[in-house]
């Protein structure tokens, strides 16, 4: 979790600012996304309240992440997502769930 996430960092940091070939940059890129993984991943366990269990933090850890980090509305993401939770896979109602039309 919170270890990944800091080597994901400083990685991508460390080949993208000392970057002398294009392979630094590709380096770099593959330790962003892995950056981007974990960060989106504690988006959602504060979107679940599963990281410290108060509604308050958990939602500032959200909207934090979420909305100024990941370009998604915290609060559209979980309206969204628990109705996913509750008819998964339900094909008229999980929002989740890839619609062929």
């Amino acid at each position: 979790g919170f270890f990944i996430f800091i080597i994901g960092l400083t990685s991508f940091l460390y080949f993208f600012l000392t970057a002398t070939t294009s392979l630094h940059y590709y380096i770099s890129a593959i330790f962003l996304g892995v950056f981007w993984h974990q960060l989106t991943f504690t988006a959602h366990d504060a979107g679940h309240l599963a990281i410290t269990h108060k509604t308050p933090i958990d939602s500032a850890i959200g909207i934090l992440i979420g909305n100024l980090f990941g370009g998604i509305s915290i609060g559209w993401w979980k309206y969204h997502h628990n109705i996913h939770h509750i008819v998964t896979n339900a094909p008229e109602h999980d929002p989740g769930r890839l619609r062929s039309y």
